[in-house]
């Protein structure tokens, strides 16, 4: 009587095996990768690993950065840019109009945790403008200000757009509180002004 019984359990041991196995040999088929033919430079090395609004992918001679939804209750918005060395030619399926050539020499930033992010990278030089230069703590860039080697730029709507032209930035590193930002951010790119969105401030990690 127990022998029917272990019989049974041998066959249920065995199609168990088999499914494991079929699975397995399903997954390894499906999870191939597959190049994208219509850009075969497809950028495949992220290398952000926990911030949410933020992508950077580098390939052969250049790196994509994609800003999403840089301000609350921002949906489906997407900031791209390509970061190209300076010197390099720009590859022909790149607008130029997305295009910063690096390495970045000048930059004018709108918020304190920008100065934090260049001065970790030992770039405070690089700073010529800011928006709201009585609010900066560090000594090094107070003193930056006094000499006259960072500008105050203004505020949202009132940005000084000529002084901001006259400096010549390679970029302007805005952060956006609502859409409403998006109106002088649009008044600077058509100025030919580059203009990136950090979201960093909305970031849970």
């Amino acid at each position: 009587m127990i022998f029917p019984i272990y019989r049974e359990l041998f066959l249920l041991q065995k199609l168990l095996r088999l499914l494991v196995f079929a699975s397995i040999l399903l997954f390894s088929c499906t999870g191939k990768t597959t190049i994208n033919a219509d850009n075969p430079k497809k950028a495949e090395r992220p290398i952000i690993s926990y911030a949410k609004r933020l992508i950077i992918e580098m390939s052969d001679g250049y790196s994509q950065v994609s800003i999403l939804n840089p301000w609350q209750g921002a949906r489906n918005i997407a900031q791209n840019w390509f970061l190209i060395p300076e010197g390099e030619t720009i590859p022909s399926f790149i607008d130029t109009s997305e295009v910063i050539r690096v390495p970045i020499k000048k930059i004018i930033c709108m918020s304190t945790t920008h100065l934090s992010m260049i001065s970790a990278l030992d770039k405070e030089g690089s700073v010529v403008g800011f928006s709201g230069t009585r609010f900066i703590y560090s000594i090094d860039l107070i003193q930056d200000v006094s000499k006259g080697d960072i500008r105050e730029i203004g505020y949202d709507d009132n940005l000084n757009k000529e002084l901001i032209l006259k400096l010549d930035p390679d970029l302007v590193m805005v952060y956006g509180i609502g859409s409403e930002s998006a109106g002088y951010v649009a008044k600077l790119k058509e100025m030919g002004v580059k203009v990136v969105y950090n979201a960093d401030y909305l970031e849970t990690d």
